[in-house]
């Protein structure tokens, strides 16, 4: 049969290919050479010539490629494109969003303030008064079910009890029943005497100073709320010493009266510092409109998580011991001063002795990491050389080892001093390298940061801490700060330490912004205009730039002169270090 091998456009096969789309044309079949370098095995060829392959052409009338109007191509695509990316645009939109009440901002979206079991052991307080000295106090962790709390509070409102309670005490047993029964009068009768029969615990004090906000409340005159949170069930030190603080800061202000009748009401909670638990309970606190602000977190990495949940609902958060220098935000402010403070008077201290190289101990907390880069960054703008660092988190760190390989170096590489700036977890650690190098005759002198200021370390022994110098928050001692520790040594039979000078702060600054319509974004807008002067506080004054305070750390020895006194059973004492004078050192550094 013969014929045109086209029967549409009635030419032959070669006719038909000769007038083709260029695309196809002279297309050349790709060679073997042409082929990738990492396949593995033989390559099978295959004919790609165009329109190789039928022997009978599709009788439907094809336009070849390349032949339409391109307008006709792009319009159809750039309509659907659009469609797509305004779909998208829709979606994504992120509109200003008014979350309701008993719900939080999390990643752009109004979420409830979702509350495990375990939030009910995390927080101590009770519901907002609904009038005069009524609330209903139930416990949460109930599935979230709300109680008969009032002033907007919702996921169930709290239940008092107690984080420590070492002690047999019936007195404060009652006192805290009484309290979840709403029987303010009989709460506080009853926590009076649980205080004088533990006059060193916070805890009591301050429920006993709720249980008088709650008697003198009315409709018209509700107490001030505001959360503390603590390390409670993690680090009790630092949770007795914060606890100190806030306690004695609400009980002068309640003691005055209040402000114009109104007193102040502190809720308990804690996060363990644990930055899981923290966020958790970040939220859960943030949806209770009747809190007013937050005094907390504990240490710089859970106080990091948290920040995005407080400034996304505007609530001011005030830490006493966060010292990171990477903490930033609108609604976060710190009594105690940052790593870069820190840092910058341990450098300058270095230099005023004319050490011209150090070696520097440290691991990978966030308080380590942060103050490591300031110390870094300082010493070299003053040509101080780093010849060793230490990270304290190595496999298989022995102290001993560490100090001898130190001595063993040569004079171009041995320190003069060291540089100790531990997190938290590794304090221990740094304690077994100043015992060890206590036990040597050529011995380091040594400077630190406020992680190794606390009686433990003092517990170490004379001849092991005798002249190491740290660079802290605030001294008791000090000249400023001679008023506070008095009135905190009466308060709680004894020395009391930074922590609670800076969270005493903290508390004031909290009660400075307070007035009497006060509400979050009040609190925010005082804090930030804040000015104390030192008879307000633990004896320095209080202004905020930026949320950090202003001021500079100072610096105390290691001593076990008498006149500094000692710590109970420890016979030695962080006494202030005078300005200009070296310290009597027995770690003496001698190559």
């Amino acid at each position: 049969m013969t014929g045109p091998d086209c029967t549409i456009c009635g030419m032959s096969r070669e006719e038909a290919l000769s007038q083709s789309s260029p695309i196809h044309r002279n297309q050349p079949t790709p060679s073997p050479s042409k082929s990738p370098s990492n396949s593995s095995g033989p390559v099978t060829q295959l004919d790609l010539k165009p329109y190789d392959q039928p022997t009978q052409l599709d009788p439907t009338p094809l336009r070849p490629p390349g032949s339409w109007p391109i307008w006709l191509i792009l319009i159809p695509a750039m309509i659907a494109i659009g469609g797509v990316i305004a779909f998208l645009t829709s979606q994504n939109k992120t509109p200003e969003i008014a979350c309701s009440e008993g719900q939080s901002l999390v990643d752009g979206r109004c979420e409830p303030a979702v509350q495990p079991p375990s939030i009910a052991s995390q927080v101590s307080g009770l519901g907002a008064p609904s009038s005069g000295t009524q609330a209903t106090g139930l416990t949460i962790g109930n599935g979230g079910s709300s109680g008969g709390s009032s002033g907007g509070s919702s996921g169930g409102s709290w239940s008092v009890q107690r984080f420590y309670n070492d002690e047999p005490n019936q007195d404060a047993d009652d006192g805290i029943r009484f309290l979840n029964q709403q029987q303010f009068p009989e709460a506080l009768e009853a926590l009076q005497k649980a205080v004088a029969g533990e006059p060193k615990n916070p805890e009591l004090l301050i429920y006993q100073n709720n249980a008088l906000a709650r008697t003198r409340a009315t409709a018209a005159m509700p107490t001030f709320r505001v959360a503390v949170v603590v390390p409670a069930g993690k680090s009790k030190e630092a949770a007795i010493e914060i606890l100190r603080g806030v306690a004695q800061s609400q009980a002068e202000f309640n003691k005055a009266g209040g402000l114009n009748g109104r007193y102040l009401e502190l809720v308990l909670a804690t996060d363990r510092n644990d930055p899981q638990e923290a966020k958790v309970l970040a939220q859960t606190l943030v949806a209770r409109p009747d809190l007013l602000a937050v005094l907390g977190h504990n240490i710089s990495s859970v106080t990091q998580v948290v920040l995005p949940i407080y400034e996304a609902a505007g609530v001011a958060l005030v830490s006493s011991t966060s010292t990171s220098i990477d903490l930033k935000s609108k609604t976060f402010f710190r009594t105690v001063p940052s790593d870069r403070t820190t840092g910058i008077k341990i450098v300058n201290y270095l230099a005023s002795q004319a050490v011209k190289q150090v070696g520097v101990v440290h691991d990978q907390d966030n308080y380590s990491q942060s103050l490591l880069n300031v110390v870094t960054t300082g010493l070299d703008a003053a040509q101080i050389r780093i010849v060793q660092k230490v990270d304290l988190t190595m496999p298989n760190f022995d102290a001993s080892q560490m100090v001898d390989a130190l001595n063993r170096e040569p004079a171009g590489s041995r320190p003069e001093m060291l540089v100790l700036i531990p997190g938290q977890k590794n304090r221990s650690v740094v304690h077994q390298i100043l015992r060890a190098n206590a036990q040597r005759q050529q011995r380091f002198r040594m400077i630190g940061g406020e992680t190794l200021y606390n009686a433990e370390t003092l517990a170490i022994g004379t001849d092991a801490i005798q002249g190491l110098i740290l660079a802290v928050p605030w001294a008791r001692d000090s000249a400023k700060a001679v008023q506070f520790t008095e009135r905190a040594r009466a308060q709680w039979k004894g020395d009391v330490g930074w922590r609670v000078a800076t969270s005493f702060d903290a508390m004031q600054a909290l009660i400075k912004a307070l007035s009497p319509q006060a509400d979050r974004q009040s609190v925010l807008a005082d804090l930030q205009r804040l000015n104390l002067s030192p008879d307000q506080t633990a004896g320095d004054s209080l202004a905020f730039t930026n949320g950090d305070r202003a001021g500079e750390a100072v610096l105390v020895e290691a001593t076990n002169r008498p006149s500094c006194g000692q710590v109970a059973g420890t016979g030695m004492a962080f006494c202030l270090l005078r300005e200009g004078r070296s310290p009597k050192s027995s770690a003496s550094s001698t190559p």
